[in-house]
């Protein structure tokens, strides 16, 4: 862990709550930051997502508006949801609030690029649909959870590129590929 433990003699416990006492103040001080800045775009995405704010358009466009907002709905309930925390860790806590900035951007520039929005949409739902098939045909595996990261950084890729991660450079392709190797393996 990023504490030392875990611990199995009385010297090395004493060490890790020593360690945590120095460290814990600073690393709850950030987590309460990150957790901030996630309730904040959690709540500008829902505002965004108010049907009571937008006007659905008629015809094909209008359609296609209307499957982007659920989209990002589902999107956003994958990623803010009551025990989030500890499902997604510490550790990516600041990643979460940047898929999140991802909606907010999207859901802001979707009026302008329905067409752009729905490409992105279609190839995005079709990758998650094949790693869902993928993850539920064989063990749970760090593999497995790496992917599911790499589809929300295409996410960010395809809809808000400001937010993309620059340390971690994502494609169709590149997670097609890792989605075969898993499935082989």
């Amino acid at each position: 862990s990023e504490f030392g433990g875990p611990v199995f003699d009385q010297a090395s416990f004493f060490e890790l709550v020593s360690l945590t006492k120095e460290q814990l103040p600073s690393l709850m001080e950030k987590m309460a930051e990150v957790l901030g800045s996630i309730l904040l775009e959690i709540q500008a995405t829902d505002l965004l997502l108010d049907p009571d704010r937008y006007q659905p358009l008629s015809g094909p466009q209008g359609e296609s508006l209307g499957e982007a907002y659920e989209d990002a709905r589902q999107h956003r309930d994958r990623l803010a949801y009551p025990s989030m925390l500890r499902g997604v860790g510490y550790a990516r806590l600041e990643d979460v609030a940047r898929y999140l900035g991802s909606i907010r951007l999207r859901l802001e520039a979707l009026p302008d690029s329905v067409r752009r929005d729905r490409e992105a949409m279609v190839a995005c739902r079709q990758l998650e649909a094949r790693y869902a098939r993928t993850c539920a045909n064989i063990t749970p595996s760090p593999g497995c959870e790496t992917i599911g990261w790499l589809l929300e950084e295409l996410r960010v890729a395809k809809f808000a590129p400001s937010l993309a991660s620059r340390l971690e450079k994502v494609s169709e392709r590149r997670i097609k590929t890792a989605l075969q190797r898993l499935s082989d393996s």
